[in-house]
């Protein structure tokens, strides 16, 4: 499931990751989350190879939303439209919650990359942590979910604009929902001037989502960041408070 909003500079490009995969039951759809440039273009080129959702600027977890009620899929899995699948994603991931089905979703590790006109950024940025293979926790495009899983934790909240998928992960774990993490880079997130995460207000919001849940969930605060090695993955299990979870987070600040 792939929101869009003005995305005409990359959308192509990530729809052809997904086209590229080699699992091959997928069904992909674009939902323009009211589009003003020629985003609406670019998908009606696409033709039949997606299906597509048009609706207001209602934010993206509206825009989410719309996508899993329509989706037809066991699995669902979303990509911003600035970003790349590995062609392997899906079927590493298929074939890793086939084999635990006490696993409720599956998580792989991302590796950003910046866009031509941020050489400068790259370069200063060469030996951050923003340049280093990272888990993809609270990163959508990584994620592969059963759809099931959305009946007992929920949707996504449409009253923020920002961090609507932090939010839904933090209520995820909340309900001791089992967590696989596939330890291979699967994604490849691009770092550009419209990053939504360059946005102060994100940064800010997400901090009080974490002051939020850890006062009221002591299992968010136990199960955050403890993970156990299984086989190739691990599980978060308990163990940990929630300050291992604001380290985490400061891997997507600019600083």
């Amino acid at each position: 499931m792939v929101p869009v909003f003005n995305g005409e500079r990359y959308l192509r490009e990530a729809v052809d990751s997904v086209l590229a995969q080699t699992y091959n039951s997928v069904e992909i759809i674009v939902v323009d989350d009211g589009s003003t440039d020629r985003t609406p273009q670019i998908i009606e080129s696409l033709g039949n190879r997606i299906r597509s959702v048009r609706q207001d600027n209602l934010g993206p977890a509206t825009a989410r939303n719309s996508g899993v009620q329509i989706a037809l899929g066991h699995f669902i899995a979303f990509l911003d439209a600035d970003d790349l699948w590995h062609p392997e994603k899906l079927t590493r991931q298929v074939q890793s919650l086939e084999a635990r089905p006490d696993a409720d979703l599956c998580i792989t590790y991302l590796q950003n990359f910046w866009s031509p006109e941020f050489k400068a950024e790259a370069k200063h940025f060469s030996n951050h942590r923003l340049s280093k293979p990272t888990p993809g926790y609270f990163m959508l495009p990584t994620v592969l979910i059963r759809r099931d899983v959305f009946d007992s934790v929920g949707l996504f909240n449409t009253e923020l604009r920002v961090c609507e998928d932090v939010e839904w992960f933090l209520r995820a774990v909340e309900r001791n929902i089992v967590i696989l993490v596939l330890r291979e880079v699967l994604l490849q997130r691009r770092l550009h001037a419209s990053n939504l995460s360059r946005m102060p207000t994100v940064q800010r919001t997400l901090w009080q989502l974490v002051r939020v849940f850890s006062s009221r969930s002591q299992t968010v605060q136990d199960a955050l960041f403890q993970t156990v090695k299984v086989s190739q993955a691990r599980l978060w299990r308990q163990g940990d408070d929630v300050s291992q979870f604001a380290e985490f987070l400061t891997t997507y600040r600019y600083e």
